[in-house]
């Protein structure tokens, strides 16, 4: 009797998991949604705005008066009249061969004055300032003329000390490696200058002002620099419909943000994501800069517990555990107030599960699983960034290249999309201001990779943040690419820009498919035309509306506003 008891059982289990595979493999789509709150791993950059114009900085004038000395040669040294053969010239790190013989040479190999020998010294000092060396200088060391040789030493122009003045929070040393950087011998103005732009558009200094003068030294200078601190600390309160229908497209966000936690520039952010079916620590991250010339170290934590509240899963409690690890350095290897080049690495670790019932493991049809129903995904990242901006427009490009490894546990199934992979993405965004009133923005992004992949890393396409008109992550597969342009029109906008109302129409267009199989859906391309609201009331307040209308149908079985094409966010900083 406890035999066939026994039996039974098994045969009951084996039934309810066989139907659970089937209709797993059915709506396949919808439970690939609920596992995609945390962004993917190569992150969406953040979209580059329109800057305001830049500031008008002072100019380092007036500039210290250069201590020219003409060290005089020895009385028995100054002839009449001499025939110089050759000029050495010591400690030129500015001027090329080619500058120097272009100078010297119509005083070489004839008879020059004592008072044309003195020339020599104030042309190459003069070409010096024109390269904007404005405290640098020439002149003819003490010296006993022999093989009709004449010396000439370059002074460069240093900055004997640099004095700070107004800041409160930040630490001088943040300050102080970013001008001592831009100001080694010989001084430059124009590289100053540019060294002092760039802190004025750092969001930590709301402004600067600096006034160079004469320092004790011949050819020294002090640099004194009035700095005002911007406000680092913000409360975000944010509301939208972006999440993906299986969850709830409902959403509510808290963010908090400090931008100079320890008075070293150090960013910290913690953002908390609630939606009916969802909880999610959706950023609790912190940045650390590492030298002078911005590089810095981000490291990054997600987490998301996710319930499927839409029928026909939620009798079934199906749920969904995220985590996500990421370690990113960033370095730029150019920057000016108009150009940026940057590269960077990170290493990331993330994890699915997904159980149902009485946390039995869920059947897993497109990725490899553990024995728990698990998936763990471990890769490293290379990525490229490139920034061009002026007052009117904006170019950001971005391209990355990530390769999934086995290591820390990750899950490895010759059979099935794993951890091993290679993938590239690309992020391209472009703004201009067409006028006072008018903008134009352009963007894209790309994902191609040469093996399927499983959920987590997979590129997904429609709602709130792609194709508008079609249900959240509508489509889901290995490869995609994504375009819009999007035309903003101010209806209302006052003179400082406080407040702004905006009508902005809109085309998307997306299309994902898969490196080895069919997608689950019978199409894979969308494209809609749309229009928006966007209200925005100076940093504290923007709210936005968009409708969609599909170009291309796609069976949806939800009633939500995202199911018919509307979006719409609200956000605000207190």
């Amino acid at each position: 009797m406890n035999r066939f008891i026994s039996i039974q059982r098994v045969k009951s289990q084996y039934f309810l998991t066989l139907a659970l595979f089937v209709l797993g493999c059915l709506f396949t789509q919808d439970l690939v949604q609920a596992q995609q709150p945390i962004p993917p791993t190569i992150p969406d950059t953040t979209k580059p705005e329109i800057p305001k114009p830049l500031p008008t900085l002072p100019e380092v004038i007036p500039s210290p008066t250069r201590q020219d000395r003409q060290i005089p040669l020895p009385p028995e040294a100054i002839p009449g009249s001499i025939v110089v053969k050759r000029f050495e010239i010591i400690g030129n790190t500015v001027l090329s061969p080619t500058e120097i013989e272009k100078i010297v040479k119509p005083y070489t190999l004839r008879q020059i004055s004592f008072i044309e020998l003195l020339e020599v010294p104030q042309k190459i000092t003069q070409l010096y300032v024109e390269k904007g060396y404005i405290t640098s200088g020439a002149i003819i060391l003490p010296q006993k003329i022999e093989d009709r040789v004449v010396k000439i030493k370059i002074i460069p122009g240093t900055v004997e000390d640099i004095k700070i003045f107004g800041l409160k929070q930040l630490n001088q040393g943040y300050v102080r490696r970013r001008l001592e950087k831009a100001t080694q011998p010989p001084l430059n103005q124009q590289k100053l200058l540019s060294a002092l732009q760039l802190l004025q558009i750092d969001p930590l200094i709301a402004n600067i002002s600096a006034e160079l003068s004469a320092g004790i030294q011949p050819n020294s200078s002090l640099l004194e620099v009035e700095i005002t601190e911007a406000d680092t600390f913000t409360i975000g309160l944010n509301i939208d419909n972006s999440q993906v229908a299986s969850i709830g497209t409902f959403s509510q966000q808290l963010e908090l943000k400090e931008n100079n936690l320890f008075g070293i520039g150090d960013r910290f952010n913690l953002a908390y994501t609630n939606a009916d079916g969802s909880d999610a620590l959706s950023n609790l991250s912190y940045e650390l800069p590492i030298n002078a010339s911005n590089g810095t170290i981000r490291l990054t934590h997600n987490r998301a517990y996710n319930e499927i509240i839409q029928e026909p899963f939620k009798p079934l409690n199906i749920e969904n555990k995220t985590q996500l690890y990421d370690l990113t350095y960033t370095q730029p290897l150019y920057q000016s107030i108009y150009q940026k080049v940057s590269i960077g690495f990170n290493f990331t670790r993330e994890s699915s599960q997904t159980t149902f019932l009485n946390d039995e493991p869920f059947p897993n049809t497109i990725g490899a699983t553990n024995s728990d129903g698990k998936t763990t995904v471990t890769s490293l990242g290379f990525f490229q960034e490139y920034l061009r901006r002026n007052e009117k427009q904006v170019f950001f490009m971005r391209s990355q290249f990530s390769v999934g490894i086995d290591a820390l546990d990750s899950t490895i199934d010759d059979n099935k999309p794993d951890s091993k992979f290679f993938a590239w993405r690309g992020y391209t965004e472009y703004l201009r201001a067409l006028s006072q009133k008018n903008m134009l923005s352009v963007r894209s992004n790309i994902q191609l990779v040469n093996d399927s992949l499983p959920p987590l890393k997979q590129y997904t396409a429609g709602g709130f943040f792609s194709v508008r008109g079609y249900p959240q992550n509508i489509l889901i597969g290995d490869n995609g690419i994504f375009f819009s342009t999007e035309f903003r029109y101010a209806i209302i906008k006052n003179k400082n820009n406080q407040v702004t109302l905006e009508f902005i129409p809109f085309v998307d267009f997306g299309k994902v498919w898969n490196t080895k199989t069919e997608l689950d859906r019978s199409i894979n391309t969308l494209a809609s035309i749309g229009a928006g609201l966007k209200l925005s009331v100076g940093k504290s307040l923007t709210a936005r509306i968009d409708f969609g209308l599909p170009l291309v149908e796609v069976q949806s079985s939800g009633d939500s506003l995202q199911e018919n094409g509307i979006y719409f966010s609200l956000k605000s900083n207190l």
